[in-house]
């Protein structure tokens, strides 16, 4: 398959659905709060592909979070894109999105956002990566209570 019909599919792929989100706000205690979402990446990913994100509106309450995103391959297992960081969180209701892109030719990029209702966003990105095969890969959106 060439790059080009590669990139065709998973423009189309991920154009299907930009995002997913749940109406209902999901309260999270000092515990484990997550989000994913499974998408096709193809190996030679085009800047004019879209992202594709999932989000979630979460009550969490007030606590020192471990964040994590990562991207993994379904197929077997291993983690691409990887980033963490420690955040404290006033209790209230945040909007969490997270985000596969594709900033430069052929590598992905993994995002994350909370916003809260006062209009403070933070954010967590990994580096750039690229996917050893084109196949299905699930972003995970961990928040890990302290």
């Amino acid at each position: 398959m060439s790059k080009r019909t590669t990139a065709a599919r998973i423009a189309g792929v991920l154009a299907s659905g930009i995002a997913v989100s749940f109406l209902a706000v999901a309260p999270a205690h000092a515990g484990t709060a997550s989000v994913s979402r499974t998408v096709w990446l193809g190996k030679f990913p085009s800047v004019y592909n879209d992202p594709a994100s999932v989000s979630r509106d979460i009550y969490l309450a007030a606590n020192t979070y471990t964040w994590q995103v990562s991207a993994t391959r379904d197929s077997t297992g291993s983690i691409h894109g990887y980033a963490s960081r420690s955040i404290y969180l006033a209790a209230g209701t945040y909007h969490w999105v997270c985000t596969i892109s594709v900033p430069v030719e052929y590598d992905y990029k993994n995002s994350c956002s909370l916003s809260s209702g006062n209009g403070a966003t933070a954010y967590l990105n990994s580096v750039n990566y690229e996917v050893p095969a084109s196949e299905n890969y699930t972003i995970n959106g961990y928040l890990i209570g302290q």
